[in-house]
């Protein structure tokens, strides 16, 4: 990991990206098995990827529309 992602983890994480991760948790937990999760939709572009999040769909917003991201174990 480089230096700012670490330095940006040993502050902690902050509301808006913790409550991304509830989300996410959230719809992973609800959703049945072998099947994808909903898509949880978010305006955090420079959310570092964690292990936690790998599986999960994310719908990235780019000023105009929500671009999905389904995040994989090679992230």
């Amino acid at each position: 990991m480089h230096s700012r992602a670490r330095r940006r983890f040993s502050r902690g994480l902050k509301r808006k990206p913790m409550a991304l991760i509830k989300k996410l948790r959230k719809a992973k937990k609800e959703a049945p098995p072998n099947e994808k999760p909903e898509i949880v939709k978010t305006h955090l572009r420079n959310m570092i990827i964690v292990p936690e999040m790998t599986g999960s769909i994310i719908g990235v917003y780019n000023g105009k529309d929500f671009g999905q991201v389904e995040v994989k174990p090679e992230m």
